[in-house]
């Protein structure tokens, strides 16, 4: 009874981890506060990709456990809520930040668990409670692992509880206690390495340490193969795209610079050893158990009155794998240096100090292992988490929470006839979407279009206005299709709006007028002289509109009263109209509609050209093509304007380029997919090259 009740014991850490990381989720609140939702969006809706059987958009970390894991909890969750009766993707889309709760939560209460069992595990390794309760301490050793690891969506969730159950085999397996490397001890780190593998390549140098404490060569080679074997059933789900994954570890590998950019070369020689200075400097802690392990071994080494004692001991050996490890991980951050990739590393050095004393306990006196070694357990149980949750409320501050709520609650007061603007990064929920939606596919293109209409991001570095596909978009069109009614977000730090900015959009005809100006986000009213329409659209060589109204009696082209005739005449419908009787209807069978071919083109002469569409956001665009040989070919499926009744806006805008001198251009509307969608009213606006100014 009494073996069993120190089992108790066992849960005081991992309970206080789960208290702990509670209220630091609680007080951080959403996870687009501050545009802090990278990583954490394209986690969300990765997993949904996963749990709808959807390609991963996501693949070079490869981040496949998290995402995996994720589905499974939003499946699970999405079953269980009998409220909700829409399709998982559409309720996630709906309320985000409930279901990246949900995955937090149960991403923290696994790990809690884990650190549960790995005390049971220790202390039937070592036969020493309370050493197994230091073990269970690693995640304070990490400030990143208490909040990325522990309390937020991301790839290091999975990476710290590979960690953990490294660092769990190592003490049940190769401390005094329990039978040594049989074949299936060497599969259960096979496992635990393709696991890790899978979840995050910085785990790499962690597989140094089995093939540093498994006996025998063979043992070895069975232990390699394994983990390989288990990296590709884990990473299944994304098999297709390893070429891509793979491509991105060697552009990593080879280029000296930051996510594979740079010269070639695997480091840059001049910065190198700065960056392992500077990482050790800002990882004291880490700094200092490594000293003390190398110091430990060297005196071991060098006094032979240690030597003798402990050199056969297999505490030795698991202390001499894990600092060379944790050495290895050190040079390898140090490529591409942040204090985040040392979170699998730094939750290794409550091994550190495991080992040393464990040697000193089975090595030393009755009074050193009766009072000052359990002693200095206890004050080490007390002094490391207090440091790490210091240091974990140091990585963010819940201070502007309020502040970004308001901002984005200010935003929804604007009627649906307003353009709304998003700088990147800022703090608002479409903000993260986009992000999550870019980096999964954009498998969401058509519900967001739909939930946020008359969006666009702003990208301040690059001068550049997107849609929710990433298209650019012109900064003209915006203003000719919404005049003044144009609001702004822009948050004030990452990149926020220099005076350079500002003036380039001046120079576009845009003023910006701050209606809120807080400390770290600021919202905009745009006016602007240019809402009288574009510059092409002022004084044109040719405005025609293809309406649908009138056809020739062969019903093959559509007629204009300026003569043009469009072809595909066979598709028009009375079923639906945005204007007068009749629009053009794009079947699977009858993909293409309202197709004009012009001859005498110019190059630089530019072109806008809008039609209006309903259905059909994925697979409805606008097209202008020349001959194959020209190379040119431009489309666009995502609104600009929402309209009445399910009707929206596109606006294609092209400038004619030199290859297409003396060659003839087909506009036309088309239809990508196997739904049915119409067009009504594509208008086509040019002006000649030698009139735009």
């Amino acid at each position: 009874m009494r073996h069993k009740l120190i089992y108790l014991l066992f849960l005081i850490v991992p309970l206080f981890v789960l208290a702990t990381s509670i209220e630091t989720i609680q007080r951080r609140g959403n996870n687009w506060f501050g545009g802090d939702y990278d990583p954490a969006y394209c986690y969300l809706l990765n997993s949904v990709n996963n749990a709808s059987l959807k390609a991963t958009g996501h693949v070079d970390h490869p981040g496949t456990t998290a995402q995996v894991f994720g589905a499974v909890v939003l499946r699970v969750y999405h079953l269980l809520n009998r409220s909700e009766q829409a399709e998982l993707h559409t309720a996630v889309l709906k309320d985000p930040e409930r279901h990246l709760f949900v995955m937090t939560y149960a991403f923290l209460g696994f790990n809690c668990l884990f650190l549960f069992f790995s005390g049971i595990v220790a202390f039937k390794g070592t036969g020493k409670p309370w050493l197994a309760v230091l073990l269970q301490t690693a995640p304070f050793f990490s400030a990143m692992a208490l909040y990325n690891g522990l309390t937020h969506i991301s790839q290091e969730s999975m990476l710290f509880l590979s960690a953990m159950m490294m660092l769990t085999l190592v003490s049940w397996q190769f401390f005094p206690g329990l039978k040594k490397s049989s074949r299936r001890n060497i599969l259960l780190f096979a496992i635990v390495t393709g696991f890790g593998m899978a979840s995050k390549v910085t785990f790499l140098p962690l597989v140094i340490l089995p093939l540093i404490l498994i006996p025998g060569l063979r043992n070895k080679l069975w232990y390699s193969l394994a983990s390989a074997g288990t990296f590709v059933l884990i990473t299944f789900p994304i098999w297709t795209q390893y070429g891509r994954m793979l491509g991105w570890l060697m552009r990593l590998t080879a280029h000296s610079g930051r996510y594979g950019s740079g010269s070639i070369g695997v480091i840059d020689s001049t910065t190198y050893l700065g960056n392992i200075r500077n990482l050790l400097m800002s990882n004291t802690l880490f700094s200092a158990i490594i000293a003390f392990s190398l110091l430990f071994l060297f005196l071991v080494m060098v006094l032979p009155v240690l030597r003798n004692k402990l050199k056969n001991l297999p505490e030795i050996n698991v202390l001499l794998a894990v600092t060379l490890v944790e050495l290895a991980g050190l040079m390898l951050v140090a490529k591409m240096p942040g204090d985040n990739y040392m979170m699998p590393y730094a939750c290794l050095l409550v091994l550190n100090i495991f080992c040393i004393l464990l040697l000193l306990w089975n090595s030393s006196g009755k009074t050193l292992t009766s009072i000052v070694l359990p002693l200095l357990t206890a004050i080490i149980l007390v002094l490391v988490p207090y440091w790490g949750l210091k240091a974990k409320n140091m990585l963010y501050t819940p201070v502007a929470n309020q502040e970004y709520i308001e901002t984005v609650k200010l935003l929804s007061t604007y009627d649906a006839g307003y353009a709304r603007i998003y700088c990147l990064p800022s703090a608002s929920p479409a903000t993260a979407l986009f992000f999550g939606n870019v980096y999964a596919r954009r498998e969401y293109l058509e519900d967001l279009q739909m939930m946020y209409p008359n969006t666009f991001f702003y990208e301040a570095v690059n001068h550049k206005l997107m849609n929710w596909s990433s298209d650019t978009v012109s900064l003209v069109n915006v203003i000719s299709s919404f005049g003044d009614k144009i609001v702004l977000m822009n948050m004030l730090r990452g990149f926020p709006l220099t005076p350079g900015d500002i003036s380039y959009l001046a120079k576009q005809g845009i003023k910006l007028n701050d209606i809120y100006k807080g400390q770290y986000q600021t919202v905009y009213e745009v006016s602007t002289a240019m809402d009288s329409g574009s510059s092409i659209q002022q004084n044109p060589d040719m405005d025609v509109t293809c309406d649908a109204e009138t056809i020739t009696d062969d019903n093959i082209f559509y007629t204009t009263s300026s003569g043009y005739r469009f072809e595909s005449g066979v598709s028009r419908s009375n079923e639906k109209a945005l204007s007068g009787k009749f629009s053009a209807k794009l079947t699977p069978s009858n993909p293409y509609a309202m197709t004009l071919k012009m001859d005498s083109l110019h190059p630089g002469d530019k072109f806008e050209v809008s039609a209006w569409r309903r259905g059909g956001f994925n697979d409805g665009w606008l097209v202008a093509a020349g001959p194959s040989e020209t190379g040119f070919y431009v489309q666009q499926r995502m609104a600009l304007l929402n309209g009445p009744d399910g009707w929206n806006k596109i606006v294609l805008s092209f400038t004619i380029p030199a290859t297409m001198a003396g060659k003839q251009l087909k506009i036309y509307a088309w239809n990508s997919g196997q739904s049915e969608l119409y067009f009504d009213d594509l208008r086509i606006v040019m002006k000649h090259e030698q009139q735009v100014k």
